[in-house]
This record gives structure tokens, sequence and C-alpha cells, in this order.
């Protein structure tokens, strides 16, 4: 899949698998980062990530996460994070009518399409293929770029006791904690 000439929708959860690393979606991780930070590629995702990506740092009181998905979300060129409208609300709640998805992912789909995306990038297979954009499952990529390390990235440690690494305040080169 040629996501280089492609404007590309990350749903919420592409972006807790780029914070907190998943193993199985690691090479994948390192390929969708690196795009974005030597921007390969451009990115778009809503306000809407934010506020879901945030529950569960703030549930467990971790500064270190909730930060880490602050400073993605804000700190490069190639991502862009669009606004809730009127409009996307209303295109979000005749999606709602046509099929049966829930609020937050019609309202994702509507930014997604309303914005122009080439691709919704998710790990939801209850969308299904909307009219207008091509929805890829991130099973169904085998790796973007060149694979990376297979190690437990320190924002995992974060979510697991509040810290990253200890004291250290090193940082990757995609903006996040060093993998221990």
């Amino acid at each position: 899949m040629d996501f280089q000439n492609g404007f590309i929708y990350l749903d919420t959860n592409i972006v807790i698998y780029a914070i907190e690393g998943f193993e199985k979606y690691w090479s994948i991780r390192d390929g969708l980062l690196g795009g974005l930070d030597e921007g390969r590629f451009r990115c778009l995702t809503s306000e809407l990530t934010l506020a879901e990506a945030l529950v569960k740092p703030f549930r467990e009181n971790n500064k270190v996460l909730a930060s880490a998905y602050q400073s993605f979300l804000s700190g490069r060129k190639s991502l862009q994070v669009a606004p809730i409208t009127k409009g996307i609300l209303l295109t979000a709640a005749s999606y709602r009518a046509e099929r049966k998805i829930q609020l937050a992912d019609a309202i994702h789909l509507a930014t997604a399409i309303s914005c122009g995306c080439h691709f919704f990038l998710t790990n939801d297979g209850r969308l299904g293929s909307p009219r207008g954009i091509a929805v890829v499952q991130i099973s169904d990529l085998s790796s973007w770029g060149e694979p990376g390390v297979r190690e437990k990235p320190a924002v995992y440690k974060a979510r697991r006791t509040g810290t990253a690494g200890g004291n250290k305040k090193r940082r990757s080169t995609h903006g996040f904690p060093n993998r221990p």
C-alpha cells in the first residue's frame, strides 16, 4: 500500500499503539513514526483522539503517559489535529443514521472524509467500507518502512508505573522516552 502519496487518518487506536507500543505492531509503529518525522506522508486525526487517548492516563494519574499523548498530537508538522466542527457533527449523525456505529467512530469517519483523507488507518473492524475513503486495518499491514527494534518502549513501563525509565530524561528520535 502506497501511503506516501496519500493523506492518512489515524484512528485513536493507532495513536495509542504509537505512544504505548504493542509488540505485534512495533515494525508498523516505527515505520509510521519515522515517516511522520521525516515528512514522507501527511496524517490527520481529530481532537476527539486526544480525549479518548487520555482517559486511561488520567484514570491512572499517569502524567508521563498523558504528556506523551499531548506531545505527539501537537509536535509534528506532518500530523494535523482537526477540530470537531458543527459540519463534522452533522455528517457524523448522518453516518450513524446509515450504519450502526458508535458516535466516536462516526466523528472520526466524518473528520477523515471531510478533510480529504485517502486512507483511514484503524484496528476497528466494525467500520466497514464507507464511501469516499479506504479503510485500512493495521492487521492487514505486514510492515510500514523498516522493521523496528522489538523491545518494549519506556512508555509501556510508564503506563504501568507512572514513570518512564526512572529518572533518566533521554528522548528517542521520535520524541518519546527511550526504550529500556
